[in-house]
């Protein structure tokens, strides 16, 4: 049995999903992937899956293949929960809605700010999503703008996630939900201009508020190009990713001058599917 979901990163919502129940979310290729098969080996021993490590039965292999190699900021953490429940309600024929499976993540974590579940959410759905955590409600886009393109890019730092959440106090986010509102709008409507807007928007109310890292900082003042219309920090503290959209026309141009300054991840054309199962446990 073989199990995928896709990286996740936030489009838009990082922090103002913990008050505001709303994110916007890109999930891209490469592929989490995990491989259980009828036979004997070892589970992990991780914080986040210790309940399931608990339930797992030991004639079941785990198999777990993570493309970015743990370099952090897509989503590694959620993919491993989804996935794992996901193979356990499949091995014990004991199938669990989105919503059932969010209940539990979010209840096996003991941070001071609990996890809002959009990466979770997202991996689950997959392709341009926007999340209302609180309703459980979930739209889900292919990339709307034919002017416009994407970048992801690795900073080349990493964030512990379940850490800057037991050490954050949240300061007031209406101006980053507001943002989120804006786009989620821009999205439905094809508003490239909007869409632009409420990103760059969006980064600047997280400097303004120290939460945005430094060094994101200072790399993205170094990717200046007339051809990058907007530009975030992704994540806590945007310590781990960045996105970057572009003018399509420029889009081949700044790729290619991007990658010979930093490592590039996905852009607007591996936008993917989310949660696969093939085969079966006996596989």
């Amino acid at each position: 049995m073989i199990l995928t979901c896709p990286s996740k990163t936030f489009c838009l919502g990082e922090y103002s999903v913990l008050k505001h129940f709303q994110a916007i979310v890109i999930l891209t290729e490469p592929f989490f992937q995990l491989r259980v098969e009828s036979k004997p080996g070892n589970f992990p021993h991780e914080p986040h899956l210790i309940s399931l490590e608990e339930q797992w039965p030991s004639n079941y292999s785990w198999e777990w293949q993570d493309p970015h190699q743990k370099k952090g900021g897509l989503g590694a953490s959620s993919a491993q929960f989804l996935l794992t429940q996901t193979a356990l309600d499949h091995i014990n024929n004991t199938p669990k809605s989105l919503h059932e499976i969010l209940h539990i993540y979010r209840h096996v974590h003991t941070t001071n700010i609990p996890p809002s579940g959009a990466d979770l959410i997202g991996q689950y759905n997959g392709w341009l999503t926007f999340i209302d955590t609180q309703e459980c409600r979930i739209h889900s886009y292919s990339w709307p703008f034919d002017d416009l393109g994407f970048i992801l890019i690795r900073t080349g730092q990493k964030c512990a996630t379940h850490q800057e959440l037991n050490t954050t106090t949240l300061p007031d986010l209406e101006e980053a939900h507001t943002c989120v509102e804006h786009a989620h709008q821009a999205i439905k409507d094809k508003n490239s201009k909007e869409f632009i807007q409420s990103i760059q928007r969006f980064h600047e109310t997280m400097v303004k508020l120290n939460l945005c890292h430094l060094e994101t900082q200072q790399l993205l003042s170094q990717l200046k190009h007339e051809g990058i219309l907007a530009a975030k920090g992704c994540g806590a503290q945007g310590r781990d990713t960045c996105l970057l959209i572009t003018s399509r026309p420029s889009h081949t141009q700044i790729k290619q001058w991007l990658s010979e300054r930093v490592e590039i991840i996905a852009d607007h054309t591996q936008l993917a599917s989310g949660l696969t199962l093939k085969g079966n446990c006996h596989d």
